[in-house]
């Protein structure tokens, strides 16, 4: 579907929430660089930010923003682990999470990893005035993977503000009954639901008149299973 769209559309206009530093498992810095998408990154922990400044901040198409993405504004508690020299996973430093619960049920796959959880303040805004900030009313794709807080970052935007005509979003994380609130309150906005693993992609009904191929596209893979 990525494919799809970066062929159809010219400069694609996104915003990434949780970037990390968009070298390990990131779904669309490949396209990105490849094809002049244009948009802003979204990082919360320091010291992961200040890779991924490292690598951005010299490109004039993207804006970086270490903050979280969340319900209110202002200072909030975040859990993240520790800069590691040898860390166990290429995905460790991938876990930052409003939730410390989340990062501790990893302990399976990461035995130990709890004792490297430090607790930080971030400061946090809405999806809304994210948006504002940059002056971002029309929104090609909005791409969050916030470790369990995603539907908290996607009722954070005020759809009558900026409607994205796609959605890519981690769903696995999510418990049921959110899992089952983000569903609805995507549908009751004009989405169209395509799942696929742990994720999910949302597609507005507005967006086959912008991206006719690419709608197809989506249609083709059977959605709404």
């Amino acid at each position: 579907m990525l494919q799809s769209l970066a062929d159809e559309k010219a400069a694609i206009r996104f915003v990434q929430i949780g970037s990390n530093d968009a070298s390990t498992g990131d779904p669309i810095i490949e396209f990105v660089q490849s094809y002049g998408w244009q948009g802003v990154l979204v990082e919360p922990v320091p010291y992961v930010f200040e890779r991924l400044r490292r690598r951005f901040a010299a490109n004039p198409r993207l804006k970086l923003e270490n903050l979280a993405i969340g319900s209110h504004t202002g200072q909030r508690p975040f859990f993240c682990l520790e800069p590691l020299e040898r860390p166990p996973s290429r995905y460790y430093d991938q876990l930052g999470s409003f939730s410390r619960a989340h990062i501790e049920k990893h302990e399976r796959y990461l035995p130990g990893v709890s004792a490297h959880i430090r607790e930080i303040q971030v400061s946090c805004t809405t999806l809304t005035e994210l948006l504002k900030k940059h002056d971002f009313r029309q929104l090609d794709l909005l791409q969050v993977d916030a470790e369990g807080a995603d539907f908290e970052v996607l009722s954070s935007l005020d759809f009558d503000y900026c409607t994205p005509l796609l959605v890519l979003f981690e769903y696995g994380h999510l418990i049921r009954t959110e899992r089952e609130q983000c569903v609805l309150f995507l549908q009751a906005r004009g989405y169209r639901l395509l799942y696929e693993g742990r994720d999910c992609l949302a597609m507005h009904r507005e967006a086959g008149k912008h991206w006719p191929r690419t709608a197809l596209a989506f249609e083709s893979l059977s959605p709404d299973v």
